[in-house]
């Protein structure tokens, strides 16, 4: 579960209820689907500790990108 804390971010700063399965899905994208991608900026790696504080995530930079498969 390495991206754990980073989710734990976006639901925290979001609002949001996004949870981690046990096992990776598996993934098929045909003509048409699309999938959301997200990418943070500024939250430090975790080393010595498994979540971020409040001020970490008020300081982080979430940044959606949406990829729709057209052929």
């Amino acid at each position: 579960m390495a991206h754990f804390a980073t989710i734990e971010a976006l639901n925290s700063r979001f609002d949001l209820k996004v949870e981690i399965p046990e096992k990776p899905p598996l993934v098929s994208l045909l003509k048409g689907d699309s999938v959301i991608v997200m990418g943070v900026r500024r939250l430090p790696r975790l080393e010595d500790r498994r979540h971020y504080t409040s001020e970490e995530i008020a300081a982080a930079s979430f940044v959606f990108s949406k990829y729709t498969v057209v052929e």
